[in-house]
């Protein structure tokens, strides 16, 4: 099971079947894990309960000595990312792609450019990671994956694909593409719409996106983190639900060639987005529609 939006074909093969990513199949590379990194962690369990039926379990994560709560959320009992506490910054979406050795990936993400935001840390059976900033800026985080180590992609709830928004392209593409040895293809005219799709084992799984010019100064460069929305509820009724819990609606409902597609901010401020991916047929990402100018 890998994490793929299959453009070639005109589908999205991991939003139709879904499944449970395990440790076998999980080449480098490849997104692993989701972690929102909240302000207000109590409040966001409770919005993602409500909103996507989440539930829970607690763990502690050692780093220097010092354990705190780290929340693994489920969705009928299969993980489908974690939850923990962050004090100094807003709170975020930190994607987690997937290393056979997270020192030695950390060692030559440093030499492309990426600054240690955290340390290298034990997340129980999850593995290890690491957390930095790229070279463009954003935060990303590698995972070496633990035998324990099982995700759930490409159903309601769960990650369904995710999007690198950057004013600083160059510096992105060589790094991802460098680090990972992805292939990449791009769409666009590199003016108004410049959007890269990066392969693994001829799998899309990632996309870099230019962010818009109009983008307000303070916006820095990130991962944006896309859910998928059951058809039978769809990304509608779905946006009203969690604006009805304290989310923002960043984006209007649209339909795309990714299906139905809208961003929201959660109760803690952190962006993700939903998508109801009934009918893809081609490149289009949100990033084109919102200049995240907040």
């Amino acid at each position: 099971m890998t994490l793929s939006i299959n453009f070639g074909g005109g589908h999205m093969p991991m939003s139709r079947i879904g499944g449970t990513m395990l440790y076998a199949s999980l080449p480098r590379g490849l997104p692993c894990w989701v972690d929102l990194c909240s302000t207000e962690p109590a409040a966001a369990l409770d919005f993602y309960a409500a909103l996507f039926d989440w539930e829970y379990q607690t763990q502690p994560v050692e780093q220097g000595g010092a354990g705190e709560d780290y929340f693994v959320a489920t969705r009928d009992g299969i993980p489908v990312g974690g939850v923990s506490a962050r004090r100094a910054a807003a709170s975020s979406w930190v994607l987690h792609l997937a290393v056979q050795r997270v020192g030695e990936a950390a060692a030559a993400a440093r030499r492309f450019g990426a600054q240690v935001l955290r340390a290298e840390e034990e997340l129980g059976a999850l593995g290890r990671r690491v957390v930095l900033r790229d070279s463009s800026r954003a935060e990303i985080a590698l995972l070496q994956a633990g035998d324990g180590w099982q995700f759930e992609v490409g159903r309601p709830g769960s990650l369904i694909w995710a999007e690198l928004i950057t004013n600083r392209v160059r510096f992105a593409d060589h790094f991802y593409e460098t680090l990972f040895e992805y292939e990449a293809r791009e769409f666009g005219d590199g003016r108004r719409s410049d959007f890269v799709v990066w392969y693994v084992g001829g799998d899309s799984v990632l996309a870099r996106v230019r962010m818009v010019k109009d983008a307000g100064p303070q916006t820095e460069p990130h991962w944006l983190v896309y859910f998928g929305v059951d058809p039978a509820v769809g990304v509608d009724q779905t946006v009203a639900r969690a604006r009805s819990l304290g989310a923002e609606l960043r984006v209007e409902p649209f339909d795309s060639a990714y299906g139905r597609i809208a961003v929201l901010r959660d109760v803690t401020g952190a962006r993700f987005g939903l998508i109801d991916a009934g009918a893809a047929t081609g490149h289009e990402s949100a990033a084109v529609y919102d200049p995240y100018d907040d």
